[in-house]
């Protein structure tokens, strides 16, 4: 999705050096209906970069 989307903001007139893309994700514990949005780290995805991920989740979610 990255390399799809920077070709087409630089169609739309965004400048290269402007363009940040961000990676996140909506997670949520088992029963729960309320996301908590994690960041994900840049560069591929791993099971080191998940675990970082489910670490911020955790960081986030509400105690109970």
């Amino acid at each position: 999705m990255e390399d799809e989307a920077r070709p087409h903001l630089e169609r739309e007139g965004a400048l290269s050096a402007d363009i940040q893309i961000e990676r996140s994700m909506d997670i949520h514990y088992y029963g729960q209906v309320r996301e908590q949005n994690a960041a994900v780290p840049t560069g591929p995805v791993t099971a080191a970069s998940l675990a970082t991920t489910v670490e911020r989740f955790h960081d986030k979610a509400p105690a109970g």
